[in-house]
């Protein structure tokens, strides 16, 4: 906030160049980190209620370049920074995919900020999947095969 009030910057102009921001998937949280000189050097000139971008997308490199995704995982590039999209059915998860999925009984690892959580299949609960429970299927059937 004190950026762009130091900057002259105003809420409709902020609107629309935080919607070009999105446009270009750059991660706001990175130009929220910067100072008015950082912004200057890598070509975002704030001149009062305007801002001015000089060659800003064409000098980010593509960072998933180096392929940096383990295990199947696809990278997605950011703006100076890049992220990982695991496919659960391979098994991992992780910042990089580079985890091995500890669920049991075929339960999925889904990533979140404190690690990871199971996704478990039907009939199986608990923090690994571990915990087998009749499902609403299996108890009618077990009914049905009860009153015979």
């Amino acid at each position: 906030k004190d950026l762009l009030k130091l900057a002259g910057i105003g809420g409709a102009d902020l609107l629309s160049y935080v919607a070009k921001l999105k446009a270009h998937n750059i991660d706001q949280s990175v130009l929220a980190s910067l100072t008015l000189q950082q912004l200057h050097d890598i070509g975002i000139i704030a001149l009062g209620d305007r801002i001015k971008i000089h060659n800003f997308f064409s000098k980010d490199p593509n960072d998933c370049s180096s392929s940096r995704c383990q295990n199947n995982g696809i990278c997605r590039d950011g703006f100076r920074c890049f992220s990982c999209i695991c496919d659960p059915k391979n098994g991992y998860y992780g910042a990089s995919c580079e985890l091995k999925c500890p669920c049991h009984n075929s339960g999925i690892c889904k990533t979140v900020p404190t690690g990871f959580k199971c996704v478990c299949p039907p009939g199986y609960s608990g923090d690994l999947c571990k915990t087998k429970y009749l499902t609403e299927e299996r108890v009618v059937k077990l009914e049905e095969t009860l009153k015979q």
